[in-house]
């Protein structure tokens, strides 16, 4: 069971209930906290956010430590303010109660132990092996791309690994230290800091023991021990001793969006991908509650914003060339340069984290910050708005599973797949929306990438090639520092935004994004429709570094 080290075995017993077995009390909640642990090591119940909630099924509780499990143990430790609960669950959604570590237990280095009842012992035991056979099942249609996962052969340089994250965290501790923050805030962000670093310390440190892999059931996503590593790390995996090469897609949310703008995807008993056979219990709420055709519902959302605004074909052109980001950081900057939105679109990764939640955010949560920027896309996109939220009509999740869906489909059954059939022997490993491979073999992944992407779509998808090297990763380590800075919330005020001057690329570097496109655009695409001129932005000075 992994534990916070910081969590004695002496202060679980000095706290024993009465009542409580002693060897029964310490082996419940080290099951607990450890669940809580190891899923917030997963990005499919975290969202990669330390400190984040996850969800724990009262069902699984039970069945692991007995009916009484909440009187026993969750009472105990939340009083004991080892954990803390959300107070948040649905039972029409299926959604149990909410959980995490108190901040004390947070960013600590964590420590392994062992459970010794035998009554949770041989519960765990037993779940597992249930849980192993549905997973079969899942993973079954999957297992030429899953298997290379846990090869053996896929490596970790451990010890470039270490220096990475020591050097990682010395920078954002050093970042962090440059904001005039209150105590409480830097006590915060520096807690954030250590989570991520002690969680990829103990990920490398155990690289190899008793791998896991897991299929997300609603979007058919594969995660596996690559998919939850910090994102640099992976610079140094190596596979049978060789260098690794990953396939990125740009704008790869929007790309796959682009299914949704075409009629053919809304029509019912055709071939190829539909919305009816990508996920039929979606198509038939929307053909039972409105009364009609999904497809005469979006031929009426096309005629209801025909010639307003800018429309999806020109949508289209800016996902195909991979400027997407770059234009709503432009156009967004410039609306909302006098309030404090701002800052959530100086640049393009902050545009692009804000773009990929107004496309996925809950429209009934009355005060998501999400709210204003979906109504300035609605504005320059209206067709796109309208059916991002037709497609959260029964559930607003049912938008970011049916892209998940797509995106799953494609690049693991069918660009994997064809990988496979071409040789069995090519390594991949994917990472969602990315794919990897060693040296010798990109090539021939990134021409099954374009093939399959070019029939579906009808052009050649924006792809990202990067080469997984310790150079590279060093190459990248002050963009990658900057970008958890800002994931980290910290609050920055528009004096020490201007004088820091700690990265160079903190400008929004894409100010003549007009001129961009304009350069971009040939005659014979005229059938996209004219793209609006952008006006000129004057550079303030105190971004122009």
């Amino acid at each position: 069971m992994i534990l916070p080290a910081n969590l004695s075995k002496t202060f679980l017993l000095n706290n024993r209930p009465d009542d409580v077995d002693e060897v029964f009390w310490l082996s419940g909640c080290y099951h607990i906290i450890h669940t809580i642990t190891q899923l917030s090591f997963d990005k499919k119940y975290s969202n990669g956010k330390p400190g984040s909630y996850v969800r724990v099924y009262s069902d699984l509780l039970k069945i692991i430590c007995g009916n009484s499990y909440k009187r026993i143990f969750i009472a105990n430790l939340i009083e004991l303010r080892i954990i803390e609960c959300d107070g948040i669950y649905s039972k029409v959604k299926h959604e149990s109660f909410g959980y995490r570590l108190t901040k004390r237990f947070r960013g600590q280095p964590y420590k392994n132990r062992t459970i010794k009842d035998s009554g949770i012992k041989n519960a765990i035991l037993r779940h597992r092996e249930e849980k192993l056979i549905e997973l079969k099942e899942r993973i079954r249609p999957i297992a030429d791309v899953a298997r290379w996962s846990i090869d053996k052969k896929l490596e970790i340089n451990k010890e470039e690994a270490f220096e990475y994250l020591e050097s990682y965290r010395y920078r954002m501790f050093k970042e962090i230290a440059k904001r005039n923050l209150k105590p409480k805030y830097r006590e915060e962000e520096i807690t954030f800091v250590n989570t991520r670093y002690f969680k990829a310390k103990y990920q490398v440190e155990t690289w190899g023991n008793s791998p896991r892999i897991t299929v997300d059931e609603a979007g058919g996503r594969l995660y596996t021990p690559v998919t939850s590593l910090m994102s640099p790390l992976r610079h140094f995996l190596t596979y049978n001793g060789e260098s690794l090469v990953s396939f990125d897609l740009k704008n790869s949310q929007p790309l796959h969006f682009i299914m949704f703008l075409n009629p053919h995807f809304w029509k019912k008993g055709v071939s190829g991908w539909t919305l009816e056979r990508l996920d039929k219990d979606i198509y038939d709420y929307y053909l039972s509650k409105e009364g009609t055709s999904p497809l005469i519902m979006f031929h009426r959302i096309a005629a209801m914003y025909a010639g307003k605004g800018l429309q999806f074909p020109n949508f289209r052109f800016l996902v195909k060339n991979g400027k997407l980001y770059e234009f709503i950081c432009q156009r967004f900057f410039d609306k909302f340069q006098h309030t404090d939105n701002k800052i959530r679109f100086n640049t393009r990764n902050k545009t692009k984290g804000e773009v990929l939640k107004l496309m996925y955010f809950n429209p009934r949560e009355r005060y998501s910050s999400s709210h204003p920027s979906f109504k300035e896309f609605k504005k320059i996109f209206p067709v796109e708005a309208a059916v991002m939220s037709l497609l959260k009509k029964r559930d607003y999740k049912d938008f970011s599973v049916l892209l998940q869906k797509i995106e799953a489909r494609i690049l693991l059954h069918e660009v994997c797949r064809e990988v496979y059939d071409l040789s069995p022997d090519i390594p991949l490993f994917t990472v969602h929306d990315s794919i990897i491979t060693t040296e010798r073999y990109a090539s021939v992944l990134e021409e099954v990438l374009l093939k399959k992407y070019t029939g579906i779509l009808g052009f050649s998808p924006q792809l990202k090639r990067e080469p997984l090297n310790s150079q590279a990763a060093e190459m990248e380590r002050m963009k990658y520092v900057k970008s958890k800075i800002d994931q980290a919330d910290i609050e920055v005020t528009q004096n020490q935004l201007i004088t820091t001057g700690m990265f160079p690329f903190l400008k929004c570097e894409h100010w003549d994004i007009d001129i961009v496109i304009g350069k971009m655009i040939e005659p014979k695409l005229h059938d996209l429709g004219e793209i609006p001129r952008v006006p000129n932005i004057k550079i303030p000075k105190k971004y122009n570094r």
